[in-house]
């Protein structure tokens, strides 16, 4: 089975959203028993925007090394 990383970070986009409204709704006093809610989130959240983010970079064709420079570039003349 191939995992689709753009619904996963679809997925995490929304969950931010989720996480962001309920650190507003932390605002309100008479709502602040969110406050667990939305911390807890944040830590599901952080750790699945750096799965995410890991795993679109890993299936990227990126090189992890330079391709070496040839010494006879013609365009250093040397004086």
């Amino acid at each position: 089975m191939r995992w689709d990383w753009n619904s996963a970070a679809r997925w995490v986009n929304y969950l931010g959203v989720v996480m962001g409204v309920a650190g507003l709704v932390t605002v309100v006093p008479a709502l602040e028993e969110v406050g667990a809610v939305f911390g807890l989130g944040l830590i599901v959240w952080f750790t699945s925007v750096g799965i995410t983010l890991s795993g679109q970079r890993s299936g990227s064709r990126l090189s992890s090394s330079p391709e070496p420079i040839s010494s006879s570039d013609s365009s250093h003349s040397g004086s």
